[in-house]
Order: structure tokens, then sequence, then C-alpha cells
């Protein structure tokens, strides 16, 4: 019955433990291979020892045929390590063929150095005999340390030579030559014990340092494939999340027309209902589109020094009507303080916020707040259910959730927070939370103090415009009845929309059409082109990075702004890649990433006009 092969993990133990038997026997050669260059430099002086205790008695004819022979063997083994360390490429053929020509040339040694009592001691006297006794034990002494990798060949070594020198003694003549042999076989034995603990630390030593190497491989592996396995796992979100985004934009859009021009009241409850749950899409899609973009790097801060007080104001009129709505109450103690941030960064975090402190406050109030002592820090705060001691930590982490019979769970990723701490690395800031557990809870935002200032005249946080704002002289028609009322009628400002979805397209000309703008379609970079050289109206061009699977967005904006310097253009992308947002940056365009609305557009055509300002 034959074996069968090893599978799985028992496969990879027994991989490993081959490769280790293998590096060992490598390192091992290695190190006897160093010893053996020197062992010339160690045995020639012990030669010529023993030839001087010998000569008065023993004849030249018979001391330099043995000397000859090993002085031979001590070279022919330096010379073979010489080349075994020299050799650049060695395999395991060269380690197996080095590891037998030390074991032989070990053996052949104890036998030529145990001769010189076997051959020589009948000769001599017994004051001979024993200095060359004590010459054998310092040679057999200097070879435990010699043969120390190879525990076989200090046994093999010292085995020759004790066992001809116990035999030598037994039999010389006039003394108790087996009491000197009980005690040579005795020195033997201490010898022996001595190597054998010598070999195995030495062995343990490099097993340990082997195991620690394949560890360190392992980890490093492991490593890389994590950082691959990442890298893969956010260009993965990336992709999804770019066709979910597409009919997510124009399903937005649409909601926004059908809000305004429905007047059925029975139907106004199913709009809000969609419009919210689109709200949630557009949400989670914006939660992964930030993710993904952490992820690949693609968030850069810009700092500039930022009016505390007016960022305070400008999110107390966003969230003060939802705050409202839930029956809570919404405090904002500001103060004239300037900070160095990225501004729209640092909203979008304190959104977070207080989007988390408004989903788990049923009651109460929520607090945004600014105070500087030993490091600035603004705050939020609310009377909700509060966050269990243990858990303060794990909030920050993706995908984290706590449940409780008292937290719901509403619709999301578990990305909030997480987006939360991401931010404030961006920002260079340190965020915190704090809760007891029973009731309520604090987060806190904590800049350094030489990253704050009092407040002086600033730019404006904001700049309230009409709706998709005033382009090249031509005023779009607001949406009010008092400013049409009291304004002229003003020429249709013309818009290129230029978009490969259909449904995105429509739903763009559809919202510009109803804000009295003059709007056409164009699905492709040479027709957008065309379009534009043919008339000199144009007053804004919108367009998709990517038409047709072909990066053509971006060289059409480049194109028509060569072509028409004063033409406002805009680009619109479901790609969160780094280098489009280098190269739209470096180009002095604006990029907005999808899902979009109408605010994000607004939002983006206010930029522009700064930027271009």
């Amino acid at each position: 019955m034959t074996e069968q092969p090893p599978s799985g993990v028992a496969a990879e133990r027994h991989a490993d433990h081959l490769l280790l038997a293998t590096r060992m026997l490598a390192e091992r050669c290695q190190l006897q291979a160093r010893q053996a260059i020197l062992e010339p430099a160690i045995g020639i002086p012990m030669i010529c020892l023993v030839l001087v205790t010998l000569h008065p008695g023993i004849g030249s004819d018979q001391l330099i045929p043995w000397s000859l022979l090993l002085g031979a063997t001590l070279l022919l083994r330096s010379v073979c390590a010489a080349r075994f360390i020299t050799r650049r490429r060695r395999d395991d053929a060269d380690t197996v063929s080095i590891a037998g020509v030390f074991n032989l040339t070990a053996g052949l040694t104890g036998l030529l150095i145990g001769a010189c009592a076997g051959l020589f001691f009948a000769q001599v006297d017994h004051t001979s005999r024993l200095v060359l006794t004590v010459l054998i034990f310092a040679w057999l002494a200097l070879g435990v340390l010699t043969y120390a990798p190879f525990p076989r060949h200090a046994l093999l070594f010292g085995g020759a030579v004790l066992a001809q020198l116990a035999v030598a003694w037994a039999l010389a003549p006039g003394v108790p030559g087996s009491l000197v042999a009980a005690g040579v076989l005795l020195y033997g034995a201490l010898l022996a014990r001595l190597s054998a603990v010598l070999s195995r630390a030495l062995l343990q030593a490099m097993q340990r340092k082997h195991r620690i190497r394949q560890l360190a491989r392992r980890l490093a592996e492991q490593r890389e494939q994590a950082v691959r396995a990442g890298r893969s796992a956010a260009r993965f979100l990336a992709a999804a999340s770019h066709d979910l985004r597409q009919p997510a934009t124009s399903l937005g859009l649409l909601v926004t027309l059908i809000r305004e021009r429905c007047q059925d009241p029975a139907l106004r409850p199913l709009i809000s209902a969609i419009d919210r749950s689109v709200t949630t899409l557009n949400d989670l899609l914006a939660s992964l589109l930030d993710l993904s973009r952490l992820e690949s790097n693609t968030m850069k801060p810009q700092h500039e020094w930022l009016s505390v007080e007016e960022l305070f104001e400008a999110l107390r009129e966003e969230f003060e009507p939802r705050a409202q709505e839930r029956g809570l109450t919404l405090l904002v103690t500001s103060a004239p303080i300037r900070i160095l941030a990225d501004r729209i960064l640092l909203a979008r975090l304190l959104r977070n916020l207080l989007d988390n402190a408004m989903r788990y406050t049923d009651r109460g109030a929520v607090t945004l707040a600014v105070a500087c002592v030993e490091r600035c820090v603004v705050s939020v705060t609310d009377t909700g259910i509060g966050i269990a001691p243990e858990h303060l930590e794990r909030i920050f982490d993706e995908h984290v959730r706590i449940s409780s019979p008292q937290r719901r769970s509403p619709p999301g990723l578990g990305l909030g927070l997480a987006m939360v701490r991401r931010l404030a690395q961006l920002l260079d800031a340190r965020i915190c939370a704090q809760s007891d557990g029973s009731r309520g809870s604090r987060f806190e935002l904590s800049f350094a103090l030489d990253r704050s200032a009092p407040d002086d005249s600033l730019r404006p946080l904001t700049e309230v415009l009409p709706i998709l704002g005033t382009l090249n002289g031509f005023q779009a028609a607001d949406s009010t009845a008092a400013l049409e009322a009291d304004a002229p009628p003003a020429p249709r400002a013309k818009v290129l929309l230029v978009d490969d979805d259909p449904e995105v397209a429509q739903a763009l000309q559809s919202l510009f059409e109803a804000r009295g703008w003059h709007a056409d379609i164009a699905t492709d970079a040479s027709a957008a082109f065309a379009r534009l050289g043919s008339s000199s109206e144009w007053a804004l061009l919108l367009t998709d990075c990517t038409l047709n699977g072909k990066p053509d967005g971006l060289a059409l904006a480049l194109a028509a702004r060569l072509a028409r310097p004063d033409l406002r253009c805009l680009l619109l992308t479901a790609d969160t890649s780094a280098d489009l947002e280098r190269q739209a940056l470096a180009h002095g365009l604006q990029l907005v990433h999808k899902p979009v609305n109408e605010l994000a557009l607004l939002d983006a055509l206010q930029n522009r006009d700064r930027l271009t300002g």
C-alpha cells in the first residue's frame, strides 16, 4: 500500500519542515566550513608538539609519514571548506557533498590522531606517554568546539581517538594501564556529554533563527496579500459604485422635479417617502464613495483659516429644521475663533457627528460648541441613549454598529464614525468619545493651539446665490415668484450636457430647463465639440469624464476652454481615482462626484466662481 502524499495543512507543515531542514543543513555546513579553514592553524602546531614529544624514541621514518598524512587530511578539509564558502551559487547537492566530505575527514582525522598512541606507545617511556595523552586530550577538547555543528562528526572524531588511546594504555607495559584506560574513557564520556549539550544549544539557536525568518517571511507575505486585498477591495468598491451612482443621479434629480410639479396632496406623502429613500440611498453611496476615496488616498486636505462662527451658523441653518422636526433643541455655542483646517472636510466631519447625535436622540438637545483652553476643542453633545464604556473605542471602526435594547438600528453601513476618524486624521486632529452608558454622549475634536487664532475679518464661508446662479452675464430664472415678479425677463443661458447615459442626461436637461436654462444634450466628445463650435452663446459645459468607456470628458473640457476661454466647464464623474482628481486640479477644472443633486451642482458652480473670480 503506497503512502499518500500529505495534503492541506499537513502538506504545508511537511514542506516547511523540509525547507527548515535544508536551510539548517546549509547553515551548519557554512559554519563547519568556516571552522575547517582554521583547522590547519591548530592542527599543524599540535603535530609539531607530538613530533617533539616522540622524536627521541621514535624514528623519523615513522613520524614523517604519519605527520604528512594527518597534515594532508587537515589541508584537504580546509581546501574543500574554502571552495564551499567562496562558491557563489550553491545548491542542495553541494551542501550534501560537503557534509559528506566533512564526515569522512572527521573520521580519518580521528583515526590518524589516535594512531599516534596505538603505533608509538610501546616505543616510548611513561613520561612521553603522559605528555602525549595530555596533547591528545587538548586536541579532543578543541575538536568538541570544531565539530559542534555536526554532533555525529564530533562522536566519530572523538570515538576514533579515544578508542585507540584507551587500548594503547591498556596494553602499555609496566604501568596500571587499565586504570588510565578507564580514566580516558571517563574523559571521553564527559566530552561526549559536553559535545551533545553544545551541539543541541547550537542547533536550537539555528532552529529559532530559521523559525523567526520563516515567520517574518510569512508575515511579510500575508501583509502583502492584505495590502493587495485592500487595494483590490477599494478598486472593486469604486468600480461597483460607479454603476450604482449613475441611476442614483438621475433618480435624485427626477424626484426633485416631481416634488415641485406634483399638485395632488394625496401623492405628496408617497413622493416624500421616495425622496427619503433616495436621500438614504445617496447617503449610502456617498459613504461608499468617501470610503473608496479614503482607501485610495484621493482626499487631500486644503488647509485654510476659516471662521468657526460662520461654520457653526451654516451648520445651525442646515440642522435646525431637522431638529425641530424631531422635537429636539439644537444649541450652538460659538466663539470668534479661526481654525486652520480644510473647510469641506471639517464641515463633513461635523455633519456626520450631528447626524449621528440626532439619529440616536429622542428628546432633549444636541449641542455644538467650541472652546480653547489647552487645545481648541470642537464638541458635539447629545442627551440620547448613550454608549456603553466598553464600546467607546470600537465605535470608530468600520462596519461597527452597537446594538442594545434602547439603541435602534437605522439604515446605514456603520461607516459614519469610521469616516469621522479618517477625516480627523486628515485634518491632523484628535477625535474621542465620552459617555457613561446611561444617557448622553459627547464627541470632541481637538486641534493644537497653533492651529487656532482669534477671528478677524474673514471671507464668508458661503455665499447665497440664486439656484445655478449668474453665469457670463446671463441670469438663470429663479424658482421664487417674488424674483420673477420684480426682475425683467432675462435671456436663457445655454448649457451643453455631455453624458453617455441617456437617463442621467435627460434628468439633467429637465432640471436645467426647469430652472430657466436652454439645455442641449450630446453623447460623445466629438459631437459636443462640434456643437460648441457652432455657436458662441454657450455659457456652461457640463460633461461626464468617461464617455462611451473612454476618458474623453477631460480632453473635451480642455479643448473647449482653449477654443472658448470664457466658457465655464464643470466635470461630473463616478470615478474615484486619485489621478483624475490630480489632472482636474492641475488644469483648474472643478470635479463633482456622482451621485449629484441640485445642491451639489450649486456648490460646485459657486466654488468655480470663487476660483475664477
